[in-house]
């Protein structure tokens, strides 16, 4: 049976230890709750995209859309000029997916609760777009992940 010394059990109790940052206090075991739940929720996003504005065609309030090249300030632009007067809207989100030699962006609006925002009839708000090419400022937006939480 393994001995710990007391130096040990001080170094394995560091890992439990909380972390602060600008008098937040926050432990490795919230941190890792926290990440499961961000990759469980994009992964709630994929199964909704895939239900909104999968294979089987479905009305959006918004057109789908193909281009050469997908440009960050032409999201964002669309988030500001297209955002619909629904008060619930409070954020959106960039969803980004390779399908074959191109980029699925998925733009769609949010609640509070990053829950998609429907119109009165049920349509989702938000589109996505087929791109061959994504501008090195959305690259760089995306910086090797799947989502960008816009607020």
């Amino acid at each position: 049976m393994a001995q710990h010394t007391p130096n040990q059990e001080q170094e394995n109790n560091e890992d439990h230890k909380d972390w602060s940052v600008e008098g937040t206090s926050i432990s490795l075991d919230e941190i890792s709750h926290l990440i499961r739940n961000f990759n469980g929720l994009i992964e709630q996003f994929r199964g909704l995209s895939r239900t909104i504005f999968g294979s089987q065609p479905r009305e959006t309030q918004q057109e789908s859309k193909a281009v050469n090249l997908l440009r960050y300030e032409d999201l964002i632009q669309y988030f500001v000029e297209a955002k619909p007067d629904d008060l619930k809207i409070s954020q959106g989100a960039l969803i980004k997916e390779y399908k074959g030699s191109k980029y699925l962006i998925l733009q769609i609006f949010l609640d509070k609760n990053y829950e998609i925002v429907s119109s009165s009839s049920g349509k989702p708000y938000g589109r996505r777009i087929l791109a061959k090419k994504l501008d090195q400022e959305l690259v760089d937006a995306f910086n090797g992940k799947e989502m960008i939480i816009v607020k």
